[in-house]
């Protein structure tokens, strides 16, 4: 009789953790879809990856070489917007990360009110006049803010924009905060470098 007694308190016990590691699983899930709290802070540790920033106007001047000693080791600048708007602060940003030996790349930041081939145009119509040729192949970006990329992506990625709230110092404005992404442990940067095709 004891040993029924003890089981089925074991039993009970079980069950009521299990009901609040369910609860506490649910309520962490629910808080992240709403953006009150940032769990990819727990997944990533920085010191085990080559760590990136991507920036645009909303930085405003950036130290790039101030960037460079709290271990960033690549950049991505916002070109564009949209099909009409470029980021004002383009041009001075990639000049910038050049002379302080940032490897660099440019990006699109794409609105859903105006067709893709007109932003397209507006990106390459920015950008080309920096890079000329063509991209070989196609190394995806991957944006998940909120969770761990591995809950709802398991392709092959190259970099993981994993938090739009990190603060670094080396750069002023009203925007706090700067996105960091980080780049696969199976890649290196040799992996992202493309050369320009000389016409």
């Amino acid at each position: 009789m004891n040993k029924k007694r003890t089981a089925k308190r074991i039993l009970i016990i079980f069950a009521a953790l299990a009901a609040v590691l369910v609860l506490i699983f649910c309520t962490v899930f629910l808080l992240a879809k709403q953006k009150k709290i940032f769990i990819n802070k727990w997944f990533v540790d920085e010191k085990k990856y080559t760590v990136s920033v991507d920036v645009s106007s909303y930085q405003a001047d950036i130290d790039m070489n101030e960037l460079k000693k709290q271990n960033i080791r690549f950049i991505y600048i916002k070109a564009t917007e949209g099909s009409g708007s470029q980021d004002a602060r383009f041009t001075e940003n990639w000049e910038n990360a050049k002379e302080a030996g940032l490897l660099s790349g440019a990006y699109h930041f794409f609105s859903y009110d105006s067709p893709g081939k007109t932003q397209a145009e507006n990106y390459i119509s920015t950008y080309e006049k920096y890079l000329k040729g063509e991209f070989d192949e196609y190394k995806k970006w991957i944006s998940s803010l909120y969770t761990p990329l591995s809950c709802n992506y398991k392709d092959e990625w190259y970099i993981w924009q994993y938090l739009n709230r990190g603060e670094l110092r080396g750069y002023t404005g009203g925007e706090k905060y700067i996105d960091l992404n980080i780049l696969s442990r199976d890649k290196s940067l040799e992996d992202l470098t493309v050369k320009a095709k000389v016409n």
